[in-house]
């Protein structure tokens, strides 16, 4: 039997999605780590009653990176450890951190910069888009939007300049008849505008540490698993990530061509990968380790493989 963690990105975050994990032991020391590599009080910041945890990006990116964390240290306590791993977005260190390629402090420094690029990056909008095929959202979109996210056939994200952003779902909501929300009211992610985020962002990837990956790495703008990566590798994929399209759903077909039998487990705040993973692969066994009933079967699955 084939373990996959599935890491989500940004906007799976929610103020108590650390709070719930401190009644395990690991938690405080994992946090502590991190606030000595950073010199910042983590601990507290990450408290549900503090109105200023997600007011800057960077603690947005940090905070559900360190959730995700937590949650894989605590399930590897138990003896479940992935076979295999991929992550959306933001969730594409916690899959590098899993195979080896960087380090837990080294990740933590440079999502603290990668933050701070975002922070200063160009204004936008991101809008979720939903039920509608490829070929509908290209044809929605104009010159300064683009598909940030495939999520699946039926699910995209789309980013961009705002008017335009705006344009296309009005036009997809008139025509189409589908579903939009804000996804991201201030930054265009993956997205050609955002580009000068990702050039502020490079020197950071550059000057990191990398190792070779014990595990194949799956980066989000190929959709494919790319072998014996080496650091330049790492270093390209990761530039490009900031400003081109998340191929997630590419790299979920990937994931479930090469490992028929897997169970699959979202690892992080929230359920968004599980529901789409789910309603796209029906014959596939997900789990979410947000959601303790299902952590409960995820267990029982384990012990009984």
């Amino acid at each position: 039997m084939t373990i996959v963690y599935m890491f989500p990105g940004q906007n799976s975050r929610y103020p108590e999605m650390i709070d719930r994990l401190r009644q395990w032991s690991g938690c405080d020391r994992i946090l502590q780590d991190a606030s000595d590599v950073l010199g910042r009080d983590l601990p507290s910041h990450y408290r549900a009653g503090n109105p200023q945890m997600f007011s800057h990006n960077r603690d947005i990116q940090l905070g559900v990176f360190l959730a995700a964390y937590i949650h894989s240290e605590r399930l590897a306590t138990e003896g479940i450890r992935p076979d295999a791993s991929l992550g959306l977005s933001l969730g594409e260190y916690n899959h590098l951190v899993d195979i080896g390629a960087l380090s837990f402090a080294s990740t933590l420094r440079l999502l603290d910069a990668r933050g701070l690029a975002y922070e200063n990056g160009p204004r936008g909008l991101m809008m979720s888009v939903f039920p509608c095929g490829r070929e509908q959202v290209r044809r929605a979109l104009g010159e300064t939007a683009d598909i940030s996210i495939e999520l699946s056939a039926k699910h995209f994200v789309i980013g961009g300049e705002t008017a335009s952003v705006q344009a296309a779902a009005a036009w997809l909501e008139e025509e189409e008849f589908v579903e939009a929300r804000v996804i991201d009211a201030a930054l265009p992610m993956h997205s050609r505008l955002f580009r000068p985020a990702a050039n502020a962002f490079r020197e950071a990837l550059e000057k990191t540490e990398w190792a070779p990956a014990r595990k194949a790495y799956l980066p989000n703008v190929d959709g494919e698993f790319l072998i014996a990566a080496r650091p330049e590798d790492f270093v390209d994929r990761l530039y490009r990530h900031v400003f081109n399209t998340v191929q997630w759903a590419r790299s979920v077909a990937a994931i479930v061509n090469r490992y028929p039998d897997a169970m699959v487990v979202e690892v992080g705040p929230g359920r968004i990968l599980y529901n789409a993973v789910s309603r796209e692969y029906k014959h596939v066994r997900c789990f979410c380790t947000d959601d303790p009933e299902s952590v409960r079967k995820l267990q029982e699955a384990h012990h009984a493989a």
